[in-house]
C-alpha cells in the first residue's frame, strides 16, 4: 500500500471508530472527549468499504444536493477520490470550509471546540448563501460574555440565519471540530478538520456524505436549543 493509500485508510478508520464512539456512548448517555489525535493509527476496524459511500439518487432519481456539493469539492481541488475529499494541508482545509459555506443551503453547523469562536472580519461564515440556518457551538471556556456579544452581534450581519451556541464546560460531550450539513432534500454532508500537533502545515481534512455524516449533524443539533 503507498503513503497516500496509508494516510486514507487511517483518516477513514479515525472517522468511522469516532463515529463508532459516539453513536454507542450517546445511547448509553455517557459521552466524554475524543482525541483524534490519539485515534489516528491505533485501532483496527474491520468494516465495509462502502460506509462512506455517496448515495448518488433520490428515490425520484434526483442526484441528491449533497453529492453534488461533494463532487465539486473535488473538483475544485482537483482530488477525485469517489466517496470522499482526503485534504493535505491547513490551507485546503480553509479552501474547503470556505466553499462549504458558499456552497451549502439548509442548515449548517460549525463546531469551535479548540480556538475562540471570533474570526474577526476574516469570518468565512460571511458567505453563507441567504435563507441557510447557521449555528456556530463553542464552549464557556473559548467564549467569555464579551467575546459572545460581539460574535452575535457580527452573525446578525451574515445573509441567514445565524446563532452562536455556548456550551458549559460541565456538560460532557465529543468534541469534533468540523462542519456538519443538512442540505433542503435531507442529504447531508460533513466536513472533518483532522489537526495536527507536529506540523500545522500538514493538517489534514476530511469531506464525506451519507449516513455517518447524518449521525454526526444530528449528534450536534441535539445541543442546539429546541432542536432534538
Amino acid at each position: 500500500m503507498n503513503d497516500i493509500s496509508s494516510t486514507v485508510m487511517i483518516v477513514l478508520l479515525a472517522g468511522l471508530v469516532v463515529v463508532v464512539v459516539i453513536v454507542v456512548l450517546s445511547k448509553k448517555g455517557v459521552l466524554s472527549e475524543l482525541n483524534l489525535e490519539m485515534l489516528k493509527g491505533m485501532f483496527k476496524l474491520n468494516t465495509k468499504s462502502d460506509q462512506l459511500a455517496i448515495s448518488e439518487k433520490t428515490e425520484e432519481g434526483k442526484e441528491l444536493q449533497a453529492t453534488k456539493i461533494l463532487k465539486w469539492l473535488q473538483e475544485q481541488i482537483n482530488k477525485v477520490n469517489g466517496s470522499y475529499v482526503l485534504t493535505d494541508s491547513t490551507h485546503e482545509n480553509a479552501k474547503i470550509a470556505m466553499q462549504l459555506y458558499t456552497k451549502v443551503t439548509g442548515e449548517i453547523i460549525a463546531t469551535c471546540f479548540f480556538e475562540s469562536p471570533d474570526y474577526g472580519i476574516g469570518d468565512y461564515a460571511y458567505g453563507i448563501s441567504p435563507g441557510t440556518c447557521f449555528n456556530r457551538l463553542t464552549l464557556r471556556s473559548l467564549c467569555n460574555s464579551d467575546t459572545e456579544s460581539v460574535v452575535r452581534e457580527r452573525i446578525k450581519n451574515f445573509e441567514c440565519k445565524g446563532n452562536i451556541i455556548v456550551i458549559d464546560d460541565s456538560v460532557q460531550l465529543s468534541k469534533m471540530g468540523g462542519i456538519f450539513c443538512k442540505m433542503p432534500d435531507k442529504s447531508y454532508l460533513t466536513f472533518i478538520a483532522l489537526n495536527s500537533v507536529s506540523y500545522s502545515n500538514r493538517n489534514q481534512g476530511l469531506v464525506f456524505s451519507g449516513t455517518l455524516a447524518q449521525q454526526l449533524f444530528d449528534y450536534y443539533n441535539s445541543f442546539i436549543p429546541n432542536n432534538t
